[in-house]
């Protein structure tokens, strides 16, 4: 896949990443360093380039890589060279700072530089073959830039936000995460409930799964739902986004209000069907004589009167409007200037787009409240800051029997208690409670051991399946 103008990559040297929006002649800073994007467009995902005088030259990454030497290593080297008897100072090194730098300025290049630091190093040749190496390599880091230019995933997006911050994320994991995908039974066609706090990483994932067939509801906390990582980071098409829905959490609870009160309505609608036609058989011309129920009259007056009320704020601003000009005439024997009528124009203009954008976010609000009301969703993913049970609690209502139910904790203690709440309440079967264990491996001949600094926990997942209690 060719990197592409206006499309979001990757940007990754060593264990720094960043997620830029690749655009013509524009710089980006990263690591310290100022770099302009011309030179990566047309080259597939994956390319490395090297950074020359601000711009990126396409390279071959192998190039770079210091692996270990075909050759033998015989024990007369090995027992000729020890580290124990290094010590690591700056009088080592003959080469300052000041001088590195100005060989810098001067462009020589990253090469040069630590051929020079190899020869003005008192400790290199004491060295082991291996230590020689790592030296080497982590001049090269410093002094010969290399960028790759990766495609955001799951997987890439997981492992930067991960870095910058685990608490962000609630220290979500990918290895976390692909438990989630898979025992939630993520699939094409299939819609799900989604509450999280991971920056959009457990939607964005879903969506990437769903592939434009389905359907995501994200219950969000707040005024309006936050997904960094979806917005800035995934090149997800039209397509993929219509799958995606919104609705605020603290709204749930008329979720179940409205779902009781259709039964009463119902009910209330059987009781008020003699009446009705009672009424129409005595007046056929009156309208007002048939018997409403009280909450279909009451809903129909609410919609009157935000009717009522919109047009009469219209018509005040109209109001408005005309005695300003008014004014403005009556100051100067002239016609009212134009800027005048035009900023009254543009004013008008907005206004009725915010309107616009206000009613079909209702309607778009409205669309989703009624996707949940019908109860025949797929699942249930939680993956959020706020204590779990409460929000399964409410929710376990609009899904369908058979159902998977994931939530993802970075502590114990609150699945625990949700794991006690939901098995009194005899609506699920095959409750777990699980961790993950997730350990990183250095790959090298033999150098083959666990990374230094790696994670102790990735989290804790509560799973179960919904049942009916007939």
């Amino acid at each position: 896949m060719l990197i592409k103008e206006s499309d979001f990559v990757l940007l990754k040297k060593d264990e720094n990443m960043k997620v830029v929006q690749f655009v013509s002649h524009k710089s980006v800073n990263m690591c310290k360093m100022k770099l302009i994007l011309n030179g990566i467009s047309g080259h597939h995902y994956g390319s490395s380039f090297r950074l020359q005088n601000g711009q990126l030259e396409k390279i071959d990454f192998k190039e770079f890589l210091l692996e270990s030497d075909d050759k033998d290593e015989n024990a007369e080297s090995s027992e000729a060279k020890d580290n124990r008897s290094l010590v690591d100072k700056r009088e080592n090194q003959k080469l300052s700072r000041d001088e590195i730098n100005s060989l810098r300025k001067q462009g020589v290049t990253g090469e040069a530089i630590i051929e020079q630091l190899v020869e003005n190093s008192s400790t290199f040749e004491k060295k082991t073959d291996f230590s020689q190496k790592k030296y080497i390599q982590k001049k090269k880091k410093k002094h010969i830039p290399v960028f790759t230019v990766l495609r955001p995933s799951t997987r890439t997006l997981v492992e930067m936000y991960y870095r910058r911050g685990p608490t962000k994320i609630c220290n979500l994991r990918m290895d976390s995460l692909a438990q989630i995908l898979t025992q939630a039974n993520v699939r094409s066609s299939a819609k799900l409930l989604v509450v999280e706090s991971c920056s959009g990483l457990v939607i964005g994932s879903v969506l990437e799964r769903l592939a434009g067939d389905g359907a995501v509801i994200h219950l969000y906390t707040g005024s309006a739902p936050t997904r960094p990582a979806l917005d800035e980071g995934y090149n997800f098409s039209q397509e993929f986004l219509q799958c995606l829905h919104s609705f605020p959490l603290d709204q749930v609870s008329s979720l179940m209000r409205s779902s009781k009160a259709e039964e009463s309505s119902s009910n209330a609608k059987r009781l008020a069907e003699p009446n009705i036609q009672c009424s129409l058989d005595n007046s056929s011309d009156k309208v007002s004589d048939v018997i409403i129920p009280g909450e279909y009259r009451n809903n129909s007056e609410s919609e009157t009167t935000k009717l009522e009320t919109f047009k009469a704020e219209k018509e005040e601003m109209l109001m408005d409007h005309e005695n300003l000009l008014q004014k403005e005439t009556s100051r100067s024997d002239e016609a009212p200037p134009k800027d005048v009528k035009g900023n009254l124009k543009r004013k008008f203009e907005d206004i009725e787009k915010r309107e616009k954008k206000k009613q079909e976010r209702l309607n778009q609000l409205q669309k989703t409240k009624s996707m949940i009301e019908m109860a025949d969703l797929d699942g249930l993913i939680v993956a959020s800051k706020f204590h779990p049970t409460p929000i399964v609690l409410s929710l376990i209502d609009f899904l369908l029997p058979s159902r998977p139910i994931v939530v993802f904790s970075p502590y114990i203690e609150p699945l625990m208690d949700c794991y006690a709440k939901l098995r009194g309440t005899g609506r699920v079967v095959m409750i777990k409670l699980t961790d993950t264990w997730f350990r990183e491996y250095q790959v090298l001949t033999n150098r083959t051991h666990p990374t230094i600094n790696m994670s102790g926990s990735g989290g804790y997942l509560l799973t179960a399946m919904t049942v009916t209690n007939d």
